[in-house]
């Protein structure tokens, strides 16, 4: 299904960017299932007032459903851009049992994203303040992603040979 690989595009200095893209897209995914720092929502002094206490029953259910359907949509993004090699061109399957052996090793893929996502963010991050988070996202991790698209825009277009 891949037609081009990241990591194989160009140089080393390819690589740098897309590692830094890569730690870019793990922040973003941290706060995206909000685990961690990007915990607010969970708050003690906000569950009170957020919009999760009106709900119950089915329409929690369905919250919830959409909850864990974004998380495994964001993190099959992750997976799909910076680890999408498959298994089935390595063992030589071909046809409808490659299509689905390489759905079940992206989904095992997404899955050990997401653990390794929501595990090390909740256990060596607090919780930070919403403006706490905008702040680290505009000072921080803004620059950082230009940093890391500036790498790879010069690489791939030769500005440096």
């Amino acid at each position: 299904f891949y037609q081009y690989n990241i990591w194989e595009i160009g140089t080393p200095l390819t690589i740098v960017g897309t590692f830094v893209l890569l730690m870019v897209f793990l922040l973003w995914l941290a706060s995206e299932i909000e685990v961690g720092y990007f915990n607010i929502p969970e708050a003690e002094t906000e569950v009170a007032e957020g919009p999760m206490a009106e709900y119950s029953g089915r329409h929690l259910a369905l919250f919830k459903l959409s909850s864990a359907l974004k998380e495994f949509a964001s993190a099959s993004l992750v997976v799909a851009i910076f680890f999408p090699w498959g298994v089935s061109g390595y063992i030589g399957l071909s046809g409808i049992g490659a299509v689905i052996l390489d759905l079940i090793f992206h989904t095992l893929k997404v899955f050990a994203v997401l653990f390794v996502s929501m595990s090390v963010f909740r256990a060596i991050t607090g919780r930070l303040r919403i403006t706490q988070a905008v702040s680290m996202f505009w000072s921080r991790i803004l620059p950082m992603s230009l940093i890391g698209v500036v790498l790879l825009v010069i690489d791939i277009l030769g500005v440096i040979t």
